[in-house]
């Protein structure tokens, strides 16, 4: 450990030095500080970014990401721009010390001027520090639990200072499994060092074996004399794990203060395909294979499961069901009908097969048919549609969407065949039958192709547009149709993968609830031939605990994808009385799915679950995807006084194009300026700012964000609210040059430290060339982040997807 402190000591004297020898003029006035709402994540290679650039492309934050070569970094580090103004509101390090090993040695890549630099930055600037993955130090005011064992792989759940959890929507009782993060457990050290002001514990880990017999400490909020506070983390963090991104939630709200130039959303919806169609369930070991498809008492047991479920699920939830039809399923249950289409409607040929520019493709419908369809025929004969025209749609209990009309296969079909399912599907949707066009729950833009086919079929993608479809649903266990390094971001087809440039595809999750089974036992038999060699043989309770592991890293990691059912999966009426995680009713497989699943959610988060209808889910993508593009950038106004408060209350957005631009405010906060702002239930309030070219657009809120900063020492009080600010970036990924400005210095400061202002310029000292900085934001993160998650079982790509074996097909 006295290796430790001989680092550590030249580097808190540095920085003491500095803020004795700044201020020791008399405060005369106050200062406006433009500050760009940004972070800066310093890392070493190989240093662990990929937890928090994970989550920072979750809310859509601007950032850049900074690696210190083991060789170190020349000059001090680059944060201020080249007119001497504050770069970033947050500063997170994958490491406390930023060490690697050097000639055999570990040290920290920074030097002892460029700590004393960060650190005055920090206290000019009132910016809070973050550091992941750091060791428990004396000189930081806490110590290793235990000195033999020092650190630990062991499983020990963290739990949260209820302070700090609700910074982020977290539950105070919230307690998750750290499994597979290697941590050390620490205790507050005593006697504090002199420069250390308090030691707040902010998050725990349990008990475990006669090592740590007692609770011990996972992270600390330290705030120093002179004013600087940091948030140490003692876990090795990883994108992999939900402990990992639920943490993330917590310093992320506490570093930003609340004020996030980007969003937190739970999106969920659960998306039910072949709505009546009749399928054919799998036979198992014991039972033979029988016909299912959904029934009125069915629906009914749903609506009223659902309405139970939102009424306990996080306040200002809306969750809903939204349902893919097939209008030939219900000419089949008149006789069936003289007009009913009956063609194949399978694939014959392989699930990734592009279909050849321009080649002829399959024509299966008759060419001439009739839609000369009597409702009151098609009433009598369809209880189901009877039921919908009678009330259950205008009721407004589902979202629905067009699953074509037949269920035929897209791969290699014909453009004739596809403009008529979609036209024929669409005349059942519409007036004097369905009546759904023009309704509130009806998406007329985006539908759900069977088995998630023709896309690589340039004559589906066209016909597609042409009835103005303009985007479908993927499937992310298909790597040729999904794109795991960009997660939140539409699929987009090329000519390479389609023969078709720039159709947009929204990513789905296929579940472990298959297409062709009702009942536990059917899903049982399907999963134990697909994983038995990998998994051994599993029940439907480890099955739920597996797929709600699974899901509970997407919705912590704020993945807005859908979820892929079928309509056999809601049978309910019928079956038994069951408990699942505490929910005890008939409940069908899809019930139980859901149950599981938000059943962690709720326990560890307040945050509301919203459904979005595909049409309005694919808006959200589609403006996440002009947003990657036009080069947004927010700054806030930091107005410094003489008695060393600090106080934001104006938020100011600038772009290079125009796009629609989300601002998230602390708690309790108000917007004085005319904004609409979107409040959800216990989510922050967001202000979405409509941002063109050349405009500033300006947000003022109130209650102020009052914190401390170094007092402002000058004769004068000047702003410059207005000045555009030089090191805007591009929402894409880009590397920026940066150059340090040389400019007067007051003598009282030192050359490794930040001058105090004496305008809203802050004066930077003279120093080595600063080198290039990659400079990025959460839209173009590049960590390749691939779709087998915690939960799924190993080695296989099969999930619920044609991959699989033809007895486990998607539909």
């Amino acid at each position: 450990m006295s290796g430790v402190f001989s680092f550590w000591r030249p580097r808190v004297l540095a920085a003491a030095f500095f803020f004795a020898a700044a201020f020791i003029a008399a405060a005369r006035a106050q200062a406006t500080f433009t500050v760009t709402n940004r972070i800066l994540l310093l890392t070493t290679a190989g240093g662990g970014e990929d937890a928090p650039l994970s989550t920072f492309s979750a809310y859509e934050l601007q950032y850049d990401l900074l690696v210190i070569p083991s060789t170190g970094f020349a000059g001090d580090l680059p944060l201020l721009d080249s007119n001497g103004k504050p770069k970033y509101s947050l500063i997170v390090l994958t490491s406390g010390q930023l060490q690697a090993s050097v000639n055999g040695l570990w040290q920290s890549l920074l030097t002892t001027s460029q700590w004393a630099y960060l650190e005055a930055y920090e206290r000019t600037y009132g910016v809070r520090r973050v550091t992941l993955n750091d060791t428990p130090l004396p000189s930081d005011g806490t110590i290793v639990s235990n000195t033999v064992v020092f650190g630990t792989g062991d499983v020990q759940p963290v739990s949260f200072n209820a302070t700090y959890a609700a910074l982020a929507g977290v539950k105070s009782t919230a307690s998750i499994s750290n499994s597979g993060l290697y941590h050390y457990p620490a205790a507050v050290y005593s006697p504090q060092p002199t420069n250390i002001a308090s030691v707040v514990p902010v998050a725990y880990f349990a008990p475990s074996g006669t090592n740590y017999p007692a609770q011990t400490i996972a992270a600390v909020h330290v705030t120093y004399t002179d004013g600087r506070e940091v948030m140490r983390w003692y876990t090795s963090f990883g994108w992999w794990s939900p402990c990992s991104l639920l943490i993330d939630h917590v310093w992320l709200a506490w570093g930003t203060r609340g004020l996030l130039s980007g969003w937190r959303r739970t999106l969920f919806l659960a998306q039910v395909d072949d709505l009546f169609l009749t399928t054919e369930i799998t036979p198992t070991a014991t039972t033979a294979t029988y016909n299912y498809r959904v029934s009125v008492a069915d629906f009914n047991g749903i609506i009223s499961w659902q309405n139970d479920f939102n009424s306990r699920l996080p306040a200002g939830s809306a969750f809903k069901l939204e349902h893919a039809f097939n209008g030939n399923g219900i000419l089949e249950r008149n006789g069936p009908d003289a007009n009913w289409i009956d063609i194949d409607t399978e694939s014959h040929v392989p699930v990734e097969f592009i279909k050849p520019a321009g080649a002829a493709a399959d024509v299966r419908w008759p060419a001439t048919f009739s839609t000369a369809w009597s409702s009151s025929a098609l009433a009598t004969a369809d209880p189901l549609y009877s039921y919908l025209i009678s009330g259950g749609i205008a009721a407004g209990n589902f979202f629905y969407t067009s699953h074509t009309f037949t269920h035929e296969n897209f791969d290699n079909t014909s453009s004739s065949d596809i403009d008529k399912e979609l036209k024929t599907n669409l005349k059942m949707a519409g007036a004097g039958f369905l009546n759904l066009v023009g309704t509130q729950w009806w998406s007329s833009t985006s539908m759900v192709t069977p088995q998630i086919s023709g896309l690589h079929n340039e004559f589906a993608l066209t016909t597609l547009t042409a009835n103005g479809i303009t985007t479908i649903v993927g499937d992310n266990s298909r790597p040729a149709i999904s794109d795991s390094t960009k997660p939140y971001d539409f699929w987009v087809t090329t000519t390479a993968t389609s023969n078709y440039n720039g159709y947009t595809v929204i990513p789905r999750w296929p579940c472990h609830v298959y297409f062709f089974c009702t009942q536990p036992n059917e899903i049982e038999y399907i999963y134990n031939i697909l994983y038995n060699q990998t998994l051994g043989m599993s029940t439907w309770s480890q099955i739920l605990q597996r797929e709600q592991d699974r899901v509970l890293l997407l919705l912590l990691g704020i993945r807005h994808d859908p979820t892929m059912f079928h309509q056999a999966n809601l049978r309910n009426a019928d079956m038994p009385t069951v408990t699942v995680a505490g929910k005890t009713g008939k409940l069908g497989v899809l019930q139980q799915w859901i149950e599981m699943v938000f059943s962690a959610y709720t326990n560890l988060v307040n945050w509301p679950v919203i459904s979005l209808k595909g049409d309005d889910l694919a808006k959200v993508y589609r403006e996440r995807a002009v947003r990657n593009t036009c080069g947004a950038s927010t700054y806030y106004d930091l107005v410094v006084s003489a008695t060393g408060q600090g106080s934001v209350s104006t938020i100011r957005v600038t772009s290079a194009g125009s796009c629609r631009v989300p601002v998230t405010l602390p708690a309790g906060t108000s917007v004085t300026t005319g904004q609409t702002v979107e409040k959800i239930g216990n989510d922050l309030p967001t202000v979405w700012v409509n941002s063109s070219p050349g405009a500033t657009q300006v947000i003022s809120f109130s209650p102020a964000i009052v914190f401390p900063v170094a007092p402002f020492v000058g004769t004068t009080t000047t702003t410059s609210t207005s000045t555009t600010i030089a090191s805007t970036t591009s929402m894409s990924s880009t590397s920026v040059s940066m150059t340090s400005v040389t400019t007067a210095v007051p003598s009282s400061t030192t050359t490794s430290a930040l001058p105090v202002a004496t305008s809203t310029t802050a004066a930077i000292p003279s120093s080595a060339p600063i080198a290039a900085v990659t400079t990025t934001t959460a839209a173009r993160a590049t960590t390749t982040r691939t779709s087998t998650t915690t939960g799924r079982p190993s080695g296989s790509t099969c999930f619920n997807n044609r991959q699989c074996s033809s007895a486990a097909s998607a539909s």
